[in-house]
């Protein structure tokens, strides 16, 4: 079920590259690298603070000028391990049947949040708005 939602946006999404400028292509496969690399970009920085993973509870700051797809799809890869991740984003609707299937699926506990309105407790924070200052750490 999960591959049929990524795979739909995903066609969603090529229609809409078509008629992206080439700097945003650019970009957007800038952003497709940083998908990938999510989880190893989460373990530098979990190490650098200290946090063992079993103590590890995730706060995702939303981009939302990226497709909610591509915000799953990291979300997806960052599940393993987590043990509460708190979402703050303005779309959370988009995000509801996703957090269900995480907590069924997994037991992981999804708490959203608006921006602006309390600061969530997690003891990593990974702001999705610096995704390129994050991907170049990595590099």
């Amino acid at each position: 079920m999960r591959w049929w939602i990524w795979f739909r946006g995903w066609l969603k999404n090529q229609k809409q590259m078509e008629a992206l400028p080439e700097k945003k292509a650019e970009e957007q496969k800038s952003f497709f690298l940083y998908m990938r690399m999510a989880p190893e970009i989460l373990t530098r920085m979990r190490r650098e603070r200290g946090i063992p993973l079993k103590e590890l509870e995730l706060v995702l700051i939303d981009n939302e000028n990226e497709p909610v797809w591509q915000v799953q799809a990291i979300l997806e890869t960052l599940v393993p391990g987590l043990n509460m991740l708190y979402l703050v984003t303005e779309r959370e609707e988009q995000f509801e049947e996703q957090a269900e299937e995480l907590f069924d699926s997994q037991g992981l506990i999804v708490a959203m949040t608006k921006p602006g309105t309390e600061n969530p407790s997690g003891n990593l924070i990974l702001d999705l708005h610096d995704w390129e200052m994050h991907l170049d750490i990595i590099s």
